[in-house]
């Protein structure tokens, strides 16, 4: 059973082949289905011959033709196959496939894969839109329980109630329950909840022992400054991106390498006219449909952002904390050639202890600035505990200032003294002088190791790296021939020149009067089959002759040991 789709069809030879399956009634309208053709059928439904698939790193579908099912057919023309959408739309669909007038060919001689172009799924999403990343669910099989950890941190913390933060810090909280399911009809009884509560809906989650009767469960809620995401920032395009550009297929600069918390993907936007925000925004929807081929892993929730003050484009994850990471290669146009790897951070919290002398003693700071070791019957204005010892200043891995705050601010005002007073610690280093590293900035990659090799259309070979990386390794050169039907075939695909073809010309691909390469496709033999067929009744009439010896031989050898015995 064949059904003919005007919108989605595969092409086979002359033959229009598309999945099987009846419709009926006003079915095909909800399909999109224009007419239906139905036909005797000689291929086996549960061994199709057409196989669809989907690319996960190139982000397209690829269509693979078994010939051992679909045999070799009887029309001349039966021996490739193509794969197109609707005849009168212009362009590529959003399968990415194009009308049947520009749709690629491939021969069906075994194991050839057609790739559609990358297209974007914009399908409805199954998730609500406002979605979490990050989130870490471990099993304890001593204990028998689940431990649910958020992707964020922090608390909730109003704008300007803490250093740093300069707008509502929201709470970071996890919640894991149930909805609550009638005893009646079983169904699920839709109710508002809480989002800052800890327990998700009115029933119990028994599989992770959390619910509305469980009270039993720790809740832990986070505390101090919330976790940064990895941000990769790149440099200030060649060009001003707050006006139109064009992206271009030829210079293969609307390709991406993008590697996001350990899972790779080539992203292509479609070489039009594009401003700086516009392409961030292509960037970002691509981007977020990165699959992981092995493990099914999605990325989600990365934001592209582009500055027209700095004319740069900046890459943030959707998870926060150390564990994030973002990597972004792009063209150097748009200053994404050399890309720092973006890492996330978690802020430290220190416990402030208050320093004491060789014996013990807490020591305060009196009125005067005096370190005394008696506190006052009351602690009053003009005296403060000393919190850390004298002169001690806390820095980080790479020698900057962690503890105290810089630009910390004393000020007292009353009849006969004013004393306001900054102290900056922000040119303080634990660096020696007069040779000290001021700065360490990481512009290093990680590990990697060789994940394919493609070859575009100018015929530039590019290795591509699990670490992300996406570098050239030189260029096929091609020739050109005054006489192209003056070559002469000299077997295994190789031509030589002859004085009717003249001399070759070397050029690039693309290049005016050249062609260009297309990479994965096969060129037709160009051996001579007559002298070929030669050599194997040659090589058969060998066979028998060399056959018919040793069966003499064993023959005459049978004869000796018969007389003999």
């Amino acid at each position: 059973m064949v059904n003919e789709f005007a919108k989605n069809a595969i092409s086979i030879g002359s033959e229009l082949i598309t999945w099987s399956g009846s419709v009926q009634g006003d079915d095909k309208t909800t399909l999109g289905i224009d007419s239906i053709k139905i036909s005797d059928d000689w291929v086996d439904e549960k061994n199709p011959p057409v196989k669809v698939g989907y690319d996960e790193v190139n982000q397209r579908l690829k269509f693979e033709v078994d010939r051992t099912v679909l045999g070799s057919g009887t029309e001349s023309n039966f021996n490739s196959f193509s794969a197109y959408g609707s005849s009168t739309q212009s362009g590529t669909n959003n399968l990415g496939l194009t009308n049947a007038d520009n749709a690629p060919q491939v021969q069906i001689r075994g194991g050839e894969v057609l790739y559609g172009e990358a297209f974007v799924a914009t399908g409805a999403e199954i998730q609500p839109n406002d979605k979490r990343y990050g989130i870490d669910v471990k099993y304890n099989s001593d204990l028998q329980n689940f431990t649910i950890s958020s992707g964020t941190t922090g608390e909730a913390i109003a704008a300007d109630g803490a250093n740093n933060v300069t707008t509502d810090q929201k709470r970071s909280n996890i919640q894991i329950g149930r909805h609550t399911i009638s005893t009646i009809t079983g169904a699920r009884i839709d109710a508002t909840y809480d989002v800052d509560a800890t327990i998700l809906g009115g029933g119990d989650n028994s599989l992770f022992g959390l619910g509305a009767t469980k009270d039993d469960f720790l809740f832990t809620a986070g505390t101090g400054l919330s976790a940064q995401p990895a941000r990769a920032v790149g440099a200030s395009a060649n060009e001003p991106l707050d006006t139109v550009f064009k992206l271009s297929t030829q210079n293969g600069d609307n390709v991406f390498n993008v590697s996001v918390n350990g899972i790779s993907g080539i992203i292509e936007v479609p070489a039009t006219s594009y401003v700086g925000t516009t392409l961030a925004e292509a960037l970002q929807t691509r981007i977020n449909q990165i699959v992981d081929p092995t493990t099914g892993d999605t990325i989600g929730g990365v934001t592209v952002s582009y500055s027209t003050a700095s004319n740069s484009f900046t890459f943030a994850t959707g998870t926060t904390g150390s564990d994030s990471t973002i990597k972004v290669k792009g063209a150097a146009r748009l200053g994404l050639d050399d890309v720092p790897l973006g890492v996330g951070s978690v802020p430290e919290i220190y416990n402030l202890v208050q320093a004491t002398d060789a014996d013990g003693v807490a020591l305060y700071v009196d009125a005067n600035g005096e370190v005394v070791t008696n506190p006052p019957e009351n602690m009053v204005d003009g005296y403060y505990p000393l919190y850390i010892d004298e002169g001690e200043l806390t820095f980080d891995k790479t020698g900057k200032l962690v503890s105290p705050k810089n630009l910390v601010h004393y000020e007292k005002q009353e009849e006969g003294l004013s004393i306001s007073l900054d102290i900056d610690f922000s040119t303080s280093t634990q660096l020696a002088q007069p040779f000290s590293v001021l700065t360490v900035d990481q512009d290093g990659f990680t590990s990697g190791r060789l994940d394919g090799i493609e070859i575009d259309s100018s015929g530039t070979i590019r290795a591509n790296y699990t670490n992300g990386q996406n570098n050239p390794l030189g260029k096929i050169v091609v020739a050109n021939f005054n006489n192209q039907n003056g070559l002469k075939q000299i077997g295994n695909a190789t031509y030589t020149e002859t004085a009717v073809s003249g001399a070759p010309q070397v050029g690039e691909a693309g290049a005016e009067g050249f062609g260009t390469v297309l990479s994965g496709s096969l060129e037709r033999s160009n051996v001579d089959i007559t002298e070929e067929l030669v050599n194997l009744i040659t090589a058969q009439r060998n066979f028998q002759a060399s056959a018919k010896a040793i069966e003499t031989t064993t023959g005459l050898t049978q004869t000796i040991i018969n007389i003999r015995m």
